[in-house]
């Protein structure tokens, strides 16, 4: 990952789109911005999350 990546993943500000309805969790499409620099991204929380039998708990976020 890139040092802009890296910051705008981790300072930007992120705002929701919309929500794939097809996942199996919460899945939201979002957009991230900071400083003129913006990308898309994939946001999955954790308190979406719903346990698969083959996953274990917490790691699907």
């Amino acid at each position: 990952m890139s040092e802009t990546s890296r910051e705008l993943v981790t300072r930007g500000k992120i705002d929701v789109e919309g929500r794939l309805v097809d996942a199996s969790n919460v899945t939201l499409f979002c957009t991230i911005e900071l400083d003129g620099v913006s990308g898309n991204v994939v946001y999955k929380p954790v308190s979406g999350e719903r346990p698969l039998w083959d996953f274990p708990d917490g790691t699907l976020a």
